[in-house]
């Protein structure tokens, strides 16, 4: 993965990755085309689906184009939770999971992960506000525990950004419950952008926030998101974590 680049306006993201061959990404999107449920778990040369919905292509160097090759592909397919991690996507993938939700029926993916993706501030709340209206419940901007092992840039919020997506949820009706913003920057000011909009807030959203921000912030922003819907359950673990779970990043079984 390249560097961050940055311009006058201070960090815009990472660049592109160079995205892996598109034979490796064939035989995903010829499955995700036939709209079939998986009956078990089906590995691929790039990702894994298992049967509760999930489309687990973190750490897979998918990159703006392979995203967007996945994109156009999810529309007819069974994927309910898509799990983005650690593959490079920058601000121009952001932009293209962003552009592919204004075209998704409304609650077909509810759960997205972008977590450590190099996002700039201004691609972060272009993908926030795509992603609520689609009808997302949970959106992960943080960073993966492999981030640092793997070189994997944070997504970045900055106070703009901060401002921008605290507003989503006050212009219309949403399913967003929960939005994880740790490890993207975020002090007590970008925080207090968050908490100026979510009196207006059509339904509550619960901020996952990382270190650096005030106490007195956090507890107002609990109070506004004090009761959420409950997230349906996935049996053995929570379903705010099963949904982000990548099969990627998980020690190997014991033999």
């Amino acid at each position: 993965m390249t560097g961050h680049t940055a311009g006058p306006a201070g960090f815009t993201g990472v660049a592109p990755v160079a995205p892996r061959p598109a034979a490796d990404l064939a035989p995903l999107l010829a499955w995700l085309r036939t709209g079939q449920v998986p009956h078990g778990r089906m590995d691929f040369t790039a990702g894994t689906a298992v049967p509760d919905g999930r489309l687990d292509l973190c750490k897979q160097a998918l990159g703006p184009e392979g995203a967007a090759a996945v994109a156009e592909a999810l529309r007819p397919g069974p994927v309910r939770h898509l799990l983005l991690g650690t593959d490079g996507l920058g601000d121009e993938g952001a932009r293209t999971l962003a552009a592919a939700l204004a075209t998704a029926p409304y609650g077909r993916l509810r759960r997205l992960s972008v977590a450590s993706n190099g996002i700039g501030p201004g691609a972060v709340a272009t993908l926030v506000g795509a992603a609520a209206a689609a009808g997302v419940e949970v959106c992960d901007l943080g960073r993966v525990r492999a981030a640092g092992a793997l070189g994997a840039r944070d997504n970045h919020v900055d106070e703009e950004a901060a401002a921008a997506i605290g507003a989503v949820p006050a212009e219309r009706p949403h399913r967003m419950t929960h939005l994880v913003l740790s490890h993207t920057g975020m002090r007590s000011r970008e925080a207090h952008r968050l908490l100026d909009a979510a009196p207006r807030a059509a339904a509550p959203t619960r901020y996952l926030l990382g270190k650096g921000i005030a106490t007195s912030v956090r507890r107002r922003l609990d109070a506004f998101s004090a009761r959420p819907p409950p997230l349906p359950p996935v049996p053995a673990v929570p379903a705010d974590v099963a949904a982000i779970r990548s099969l990627h990043r998980q020690p190997p079984p014991a033999p």
